[in-house]
């Protein structure tokens, strides 16, 4: 069976839907993940309060070390957590180090924040 042609309008109209369906998708993931994101300092204390006004009381925070004392902590048992009763809708959120030791205070973080609907 010999191949069919190629038709380069089909090519050309069938990619353009491909990526309007990608654009798309994007859009519906983008809107349902708004995207918040920041940086904080650890104080030099137990608990970090971090000033957010898109804060929402269920608010996720998901931290990444930027410097190597900040990975030094993640790996730790001072590794941090977000402690979301601490949490002020369009205020702050708060994070704490896992055993309850203050941080050194150098520590950098980037965040995301993901507010469920």
């Amino acid at each position: 069976m010999a191949d069919a042609p190629i038709n380069l309008t089909n090519v050309e109209t069938n990619g353009k839907l491909l990526l309007n369906a990608v654009y798309s998708v994007q859009q519906a993931i983008l809107s349902s993940f708004p995207r918040v994101y920041g940086s904080f300092t650890l104080s030099a204390a137990a608990t970090t309060t971090v000033a957010n006004s898109s804060v929402v009381a269920g608010s996720i925070i998901i931290p990444f070390p930027t410097n190597a004392a900040a990975a030094g902590l993640m790996g730790s048992a001072k590794c941090l957590y977000q402690d979301t009763s601490l949490n002020v809708v369009g205020t702050s959120f708060s994070v704490k180090t896992g055993d309850g030791v203050a941080a050194a205070g150098t520590e950098t973080f980037n965040y995301i924040m993901i507010n469920p609907a």
